[in-house]
């Protein structure tokens, strides 16, 4: 059983088209896992300069639900406004862990980041460049509950060494099968008890 949260990335510093493979790959994940209260749950939303999630790990109780979701994220989930805030998806991981908390061991906690640029740019105020809070603290607060985070760099203007530092696993994909490719991998390695870089 698994407790799953992907946080895709829907800012303008990545193309739509790039947006849409990310949700349709992801859509794999759902034949390879059982989805249900009794077990693996999931929770999926976006982000921009701010966190696009709804419900919690509770939320989509069917493979349907699932469905559903991912149709809503293909159709109405881009929205192409400036920024990164990886920092709001952290938050919203502990808001929601307070409603559904996260099932202890044997039982994994998986965090899958879509992320296409720095956590340090997209924030302009007057011309100047703000950036965003780092979300590293808040990330290892998260792995001390268990929670695994792989995360994946989306094009040349990603900051791997960011994405390093928040993350168990993480990698860089600059095309559409790569993509596939690293998210096959990924749930390939979602059944096992220790991950596999």
């Amino acid at each position: 059983m698994l407790d799953v949260i992907i946080a895709f990335d829907s800012s303008g510093s990545i193309s739509d088209e790039m947006y849409y493979a990310t949700v349709g790959a992801v859509n794999t994940i759902g034949n390879a896992i059982s989805i249900g209260h009794d077990h693996s749950r999931i929770l999926l939303g976006t982000y921009d300069a701010i966190s696009h999630f709804s419900g919690d790990l509770n939320t989509l109780d069917t493979f349907e639900a699932y469905q559903n979701k991912l149709a809503d994220l293909f159709s109405l989930g881009y929205t192409g406004i400036n920024g990164n805030n990886i920092q709001s998806v952290m938050d919203y991981i502990v808001l929601q862990n307070n409603s559904a908390p996260f099932r202890p061991a044997p039982v994994r906690k998986f965090l899958m980041l879509l992320s296409s640029q720095g956590w340090d740019k997209g924030n302009v105020s007057e011309g100047k460049e703000n950036g965003f809070s780092d979300p590293a603290p808040a990330a290892r607060n998260l792995h001390k509950l268990g929670l695994e985070t792989f995360a994946i760099g989306l094009g040349t203007s990603a900051n791997m060494t960011q994405l390093n530092a928040i993350a168990k696993c993480s990698t860089q994909v600059n095309d559409q099968n790569e993509l596939t490719s690293t998210i096959s991998q990924i749930i390939s390695l979602l059944c096992g008890s220790i991950p596999i870089c």
